[in-house]
């Protein structure tokens, strides 16, 4: 494990602060260089995909994930020592605005100028939704609305919106997110032109024109 963790404090550059915390550098790493690639090829490709669907009547619309892609979630793990638990996030996002994912804000920004509207599809419990809103437009993100920010309300069947299908006892972030896409097509009419996501379980499960894979080897979720 503590090979694991040079590794990926090396990916982030991460150093200690004065405090003897972990935290990533926010201005220079691999990461950082990863990311703005990523994101700049991106938003020149959701920018266009947006104009095209306007102009053919459609009504465009990107669905994004919460944590390390909005939100940038890698002090929060580095300060829970790498081992997640519900109830050490909670307290940590009561006391704590995450910053921005890197180059994310702006690429919000594009897709909204060229018509996109702009929605959120986060597993995080639905409890949490006054806290994600507010640290969204805290570090910058003005374009997500109460109304189109879909959270996760449980993983109980019986307790899920009527358009989700869940096969098993549990319902699976894919079964919820690509279900919540469908949803946003089908019902609300939407097109989404682009999905983004750090795990491959924000992606898989189709509903969207283009995916994006946003780089995060910190955590996996299936």
């Amino acid at each position: 494990m503590d090979v694991v963790k040079a590794t990926i404090r090396a990916y982030y550059n991460a150093h200690k602060n004065d405090a003897g915390a972990y935290v990533a550098d926010k201005e220079k790493s691999p990461y950082l260089t990863e990311m703005a690639k990523v994101t700049q090829d991106a938003s020149a490709k959701v920018a266009q995909a947006c104009r095209a669907a306007v102009a053919e009547g459609k009504k465009p619309a990107i669905t994004l994930d919460a944590d390390d892609t909005t939100v940038w979630t890698y002090d929060m793990e580095e300060a829970m020592e790498f081992s997640f638990t519900p109830q050490f996030q909670q307290a940590y996002l009561e006391k704590n605005d995450m910053p921005a994912t890197p180059g994310m804000v702006k690429l919000v920004k594009v897709a909204k100028d060229a018509g996109c509207e702009i929605i959120g599809l986060t597993g995080r419990s639905t409890s949490q939704k006054a806290w994600t809103l507010r640290n969204l437009r805290a570090v910058g993100y003005t374009e997500f609305t109460d109304g189109l920010y879909f959270t996760k309300p449980s993983s109980d069947p019986a307790k899920m919106p009527s358009y989700i299908k869940c096969a098993g006892a549990k319902c699976t972030t894919v079964e919820f997110k690509a279900g919540t896409r469908a949803h946003i097509e089908k019902d609300l009419g939407y097109t989404i032109v682009g999905n983004f996501g750090d795990q491959y379980s924000d992606l898989i499960g189709g509903h969207s024109d283009t995916a994006y894979k946003l780089p995060n080897p910190t955590y996996y979720l299936p």
